[in-house]
């Protein structure tokens, strides 16, 4: 988690992230942490920036529950997007960090 002033992706392409007033903290993975931090942070007075590579979270230990049909896919996958729907101060990204420059505020 690293509080930026402005986030870059792939290749300095902007992020096209809105102005806030307020922090802005940015969460590096939608696992099972990630999607903690953020519901936790939801509402709250910060601006969280969510960035996953994929648009959906899998709950990976129930795959062998899909594979022997014990379970629908639709019941271990869900859009990360619905999630965060009523939430005002989440916004999700699909990219992926290649590196940060901790320093420089920039990833």
């Amino acid at each position: 988690m690293l509080p930026l002033r402005e986030a870059f992706f792939f290749d300095t392409m902007s992020a096209h992230l809105p102005t806030s007033k307020y922090p802005r903290i940015v969460i590096i993975g939608a696992g099972f942490a990630g999607l903690r931090l953020a519901k936790k942070l939801a509402n709250k007075s910060f601006q969280v920036v969510l960035i996953d590579r994929n648009n959906f979270h899998q709950i990976q230990p129930l795959f062998y529950q899909v594979a022997t049909a014990g379970l629908a896919p639709s019941a271990i996958s869900f859009p990360i997007r619905k999630v965060f729907h009523n939430a005002k101060n989440v916004i999700f990204r699909v990219a992926s960090v290649e590196h940060i420059e901790a320093d420089e505020k920039n990833f």
